[in-house]
């Protein structure tokens, strides 16, 4: 039987990144997210990757995941060439292929009779990991359906409806679905 796993906030190739969660370099970092990754998912499961899966390295970066044997489709964030906010992506998008089986700027999801959303973006209004919102345009309405994102790192885990699926808050491993619904269940997640 098949999962379906959760993660965002890659980060691959990122220096800064790899400094500010304690790898001494990049190699560390990427090896390390690599491994979380590689050890948590099965042949059959799906793999979303909510967004900035890397900053500037992005072919270097699918070529890491493409080690990662299992469904990959990817929503891409606001670091990511493929996310429609840039001039181009498009084009990004179908090279981009060479790794994901999809690329989209959101999807719904049903979990165990529950719809879910996913965007890298948290909803409209909900504030950012930096001063002030930015990319409003870009953002859901939250209309009370729950929303997996990433993009705020360790700001916050879980936000009112908001899952924050981002390496940052989930010991680097991608969050199972029945992690996902116990959450929104109201159990320990």
């Amino acid at each position: 039987m098949s999962d379906h796993l959760f993660t965002a906030d890659l980060h691959l190739g990122h220096q800064l990144v790899a400094e500010l969660r304690g790898f001494n370099s990049i190699a560390e970092h990427d090896g390390f997210i690599m491994d979380r990754l590689r050890s948590s998912v099965r042949k059959h499961d799906v793999l979303w990757v909510l967004g900035d899966y890397s900053v500037s390295k992005h072919e270097y970066a699918r070529s890491l995941l493409r080690s990662v044997y299992c469904r990959k489709i990817l929503i891409p964030g606001n670091h990511d060439p493929e996310h429609g906010m840039h001039r181009g992506a498009w084009n990004r998008q179908v090279d981009a292929l060479d790794t994901f089986d999809a690329v989209l700027n959101y999807q719904r999801i049903r979990l165990g009779k529950i719809n879910f959303l996913m965007s890298h973006l948290p909803y409209h209004g909900e504030g950012d990991h930096t001063p002030g919102n930015r990319y409003n345009e870009y953002r859901l309405p939250n209309e009370g359906m729950p929303l997996l994102c990433g993009h705020v790192h360790e700001a916050w885990r879980f936000k009112g409806s908001q899952f924050n699926v981002g390496v940052d808050v989930n010991d680097f491993k991608p969050v199972p679905s029945a992690t996902v619904l116990d959450w929104w269940r109201g159990g320990a997640a």
